[in-house]
């Protein structure tokens, strides 16, 4: 519709009153598409029948003319576009991929010459699984590409979005093309049912986005926990996997003692369930891994060392995004388990740590006698058999004893060092069991004594009631220049 013919619809003076002219315009042009739209001619083609039906209330003239006006029409390229932003970008890719293949075989590649200079289609290698430590990928595309099948209609992949300039004959072709993408995502993520180390990374378009790689999750055999803690894992944390809702777990206490293995062991678990494992290895992206992650539910999402972006009573804007994501529309209904660990639990933002985003908190403490026993069986067991035969070498009482309150990642290592050192001597028996023992005493005894403050070699030189003080002036001070000193002497 031309301007003159907008302003004589019989809309136009009522709508006028409230809006701008803009505005009117673009409502009235709206309108009138509509009624055409219901009006016109329904065109269907036949591959049987040899014939045109026209409608009584129309003569050949005016149906040649709908004909022609709906072909003009039909020559019209407009852009078709969807977007996938809450997917990874890789995920998408391989889904394109799979759906050009499945719709119409394949696309080709188009250079496009730009004022910013040539423009290339690209593909990137993409790993879709690992299986026997071997990874399996799939070469995937991205850029512009022509599509044959819509008379050489030039598409565009992009990050999260996918557009294609098309004549509108082809539009609802290019709909279902976009919803065989959708579908794939949905029942088919390359993602789905995998264990996923996340980090930020430059994606091909250069914005800074999430980074999902695949990667073979291997389940430690020789992790022993306490008794209590064990009971607390299987029955609280583990038996939920894949039960509907949002779950938050912290993974609390001293280093060494399986916290992350557990989380591992977690997602082990989930996995055998179907459930996809996101480990976050960059604490400044989880609020964006939580967001996509609600696409891949049932899943398990585990960032360590929470207290990095978690600490400190000030609720800053990066926090309040935390907690809105964590708690908020995007991720409640979902079946979601978070896992959290942290060596400072006092450090936590206690909004953080309140019940509703944090569930349940687990402490890990320093393994406990049955437990240490526990796991130098596991290391020296076969050991103290292939050496001593069915009687055993090993005092595992006085082991224990002389092993002392330590975290477990130290009993392990001393059991490492036990393992090595009878190797090397062919023999399996207490004194080189203690002598592995021993060989702990001083590294953690360094480990518990406090830092010392450095120095940058500068000394102050001080008076104080006649006599003359001097101390080293430490990296981070300030001296006071002469003036000032006179100034606050005065």
């Amino acid at each position: 519709m031309t301007n003159e013919e907008v302003k004589k619809h019989p809309m136009y003076a009522i709508l006028r009153i409230g809006m701008n002219e803009q505005d009117v315009a673009k409502a009235i042009r709206a309108m009138h598409e509509q009624d055409m739209l219901a009006n016109q001619a329904v065109t269907e083609f036949s591959t049987t029948q040899k014939k045109i039906i026209v409608p009584v209330s129309m003569n050949k003239l005016e149906a040649s003319q709908e004909l022609e006006r709906q072909y003009h029409d039909e020559e019209t390229i407009i852009e078709v576009a969807r977007q996938f932003n809450d997917w990874n970008w890789k995920d998408v890719l391989v889904a394109v991929k799979k759906a050009a293949e499945q719709h119409f075989g394949w696309v080709q590649g188009k250079t496009k010459h730009t004022f910013f200079g040539t423009e290339r289609p690209k593909d990137i290698e993409v790993i879709v699984d690992i299986k026997s430590g071997k990874k399996i990928t799939e070469t995937c595309f991205y850029g512009a590409f022509t599509a044959s099948a819509w008379e050489n209609a030039e598409m565009n992949v992009g990050p999260g979005l996918i557009s294609c300039e098309v004549k509108k004959r082809y539009s609802n072709e290019v709909k279902k093309f976009f919803d065989l993408i959708q579908t794939i995502l949905d029942n088919s993520s390359i993602y789905r049912g995998k264990s996923i180390t996340v980090t930020k990374k430059e994606d091909p378009w250069k914005n800074v986005s999430l980074d999902f790689e695949v990667f073979e999750l291997k389940i430690s055999d020789k992790i022993v926990l306490n008794d209590d803690i064990e009971r607390i894992v299987q029955n609280f944390v583990i038996d939920d996997l894949g039960d509907e809702g949002k779950r938050c777990y912290l993974f609390s206490g001293n280093y060494g003692n399986a916290k992350t293995e557990t989380a591992m062991r977690v997602g082990g678990a989930g996995l055998n369930k179907g459930l996809a494992f996101f480990y976050c290895k960059d604490a400044s992206v989880f609020h964006m891994l939580l967001k996509q992650a609600v696409n891949y539910q049932p899943c398990i999402v585990f960032l360590e060392d929470v207290d990095e972006i978690g600490s400190g009573e000030q609720r800053d804007a990066d926090m309040n995004r935390i907690l809105n994501t964590l708690d908020g529309v995007q991720t409640k209904n979902n079946n979601l388990t978070v896992m959290f660990t942290t060596n400072h639990e006092n450090k936590i933002n206690s909004a953080l740590r309140r019940p509703g985003r944090i569930d349940l908190v687990v402490k890990f403490g320093n393994p406990d006698t049955h437990s240490i026993e526990k796991i130098f069986k596991l290391y020296l067991e076969k050991l103290d058999k292939e050496y001593n035969g069915k009687k055993s070498g090993l005092d595992y009482k006085k082991i224990v004893k002389q092993c002392g309150d330590v975290p477990g990642a130290v009993v392990a290592e001393v059991c490492k060092r036990a393992v090595k050192l009878c190797v090397k001597r062919q023999a399996c028996n207490d004194d080189l069991v203690l002598s592995a023992i021993d060989s702990m005493k001083h590294h953690l005894a360094l480990m518990e004594q406090p830092l010392e403050k450095a120095s940058n070699g500068k000394m102050i030189i001080a008076i104080e009631n006649g006599d003359i003080r001097s101390f080293p002036v430490e990296n981070g001070m300030t001296l006071a220049s002469p003036k000032e000193v006179a100034k606050n002497m005065n």
